[in-house]
């Protein structure tokens, strides 16, 4: 089935245009081309827009140039192959720098279907990458508002460095310490670690698991408030095994390391009512008088 592929000519002479359009078919193109000499149907010609303009350099009133120009400014993703018969080596070269395709002199044509393959492939691969590049924009986005709404510090760093690679804005209300200042100083998180939990938080760095992990452990924010941190992520690793990076995310917990203190407190009172309960009825007897 021949590939079907929609042309627009730049060309005021008819006879060389059917020259390129046979040129194409004879390659298995079905060709559709609209033929055009005036910067004005050049305009109207370009919608729809056309899957590749073949122009000649130099018209009367009009150049491959001008035309160029003009694509560049309403569809950058068409190519263009400078199609002449009057342009030297310099100025083929010159073309190209101006953002054209490639070129091609009329007197071998046998180069074209080729230009024309390549051209119209290069330009679908570059669609194809902005489409994705695009996509992967929206979802970035998409995660960025997500990771902001979040109330948990996601954070990745670099291993053994420590040097933060990410962190989410949420630091600044669970650590008390802007992102930029993880980022100018990698140092501020572990500056951060109570001093008696500070060696168990290195520890845990300077030995990398292949595994999830997960800790608690104390900071003390820049106001003096002492905070519990539950710390969860893991560590990413390369082909070879070893670990370039720990991802994860820093919840406070302080509020519920309380509650269980409370909690625990709560039991131990409790225990010890019964406790003090049972001692009582042993010294008093069953007939409550002390015996």
């Amino acid at each position: 089935m021949k590939e079907q592929i929609r042309i627009l000519q730049v060309e005021d002479s008819a006879a060389d245009a059917e020259l390129m359009a046979r040129a194409l078919r004879k390659a298995g193109y079905d060709v559709a081309w609209t033929r055009v000499a005036r910067e004005a149907d050049f305009i109207r010609a370009l919608e729809p827009a056309p899957d590749v303009v073949l122009a000649d350099y130099r018209l009367p009133g009009f150049s491959g140039l001008r035309a160029l120009e003009l694509l560049k400014r309403r569809h950058p993703e068409i190519p263009l192959i400078i199609v002449s018969g009057t342009i030297g080596e310099e100025k083929a070269v010159e073309t190209i720098r101006l953002g054209a395709d490639d070129y091609v002199w009329k007197d071998r044509l046998g180069r074209l279907p080729t230009a024309v393959r390549n051209a119209v492939l290069a330009a679908r691969e570059r669609a194809a990458g902005r489409k994705t590049q695009s996509e992967l924009d929206a979802l970035g986005e998409r995660l960025k508002s997500v990771v902001t709404a979040l109330p948990d510090v996601v954070w990745s760093i670099a291993v053994p460095s420590r040097e933060v690679l990410y962190i989410s804005p949420a630091a600044s209300a669970v650590f008390g310490r802007e992102p930029r200042d993880f980022y100018q100083d990698r140092d501020t998180w572990i500056s951060l670690v109570h001093r008696e939990d500070r060696p168990r938080v290195v520890a845990a760095l300077e030995t990398p698991l292949p595994r999830e992990y997960q800790s608690e452990y104390r900071i003390v924010t820049p106001s003096g408030e002492v905070r519990w941190i539950q710390g969860r992520g893991r560590f990413v690793t390369d082909a070879s095994g070893k670990a370039g990076r720990a991802d994860g995310i820093s919840r406070d917990v302080t509020e519920l390391v309380r509650l269980s203190e409370a909690l625990r407190e709560r039991e131990a009172g409790l225990r010890h009512a019964q406790v003090m309960a049972k001692l009582a009825h042993v010294v008093t007897g069953d007939d409550g008088a002390f015996g």
